[in-house]
């Protein structure tokens, strides 16, 4: 199952700080199984964690590691274009 996380960082994850405690808690915590890619917002409010795996744990592990230091984190299922095409033109007729 693909899994797309996306999450915001709030003020104090921003700070020298904060960026220093986030790293801390991210190292303790580490890259979660089956990760196709993690990118970086370029403006430094957040990132996309994108995994295929069979469940979320890792992703609750990270949100309880690192939840006070973001406005906000959606997961989302997903699925590929290639997998998701057949199901719409079945429901579309």
């Amino acid at each position: 199952m693909l899994s797309v996380e996306i999450y915001r960082w709030n003020a104090r994850a921003r700070t020298k700080d904060g960026i220093q405690e986030v790293l801390e808690r991210f190292g303790d915590v580490g890259e979660g199984p089956g990760v196709v890619g993690h990118y970086i917002f370029a403006d430094g409010t957040g990132g996309v964690v994108i995994t295929d795996g069979p469940d979320s744990e890792h992703g609750y592990r990270v949100g309880l590691a690192l939840g006070e230091f973001m406005d906000d984190m959606e997961e989302h299922t997903a699925l590929r274009i290639e997998d998701a095409l057949p199901i719409v033109m079945k429901y579309a007729g």
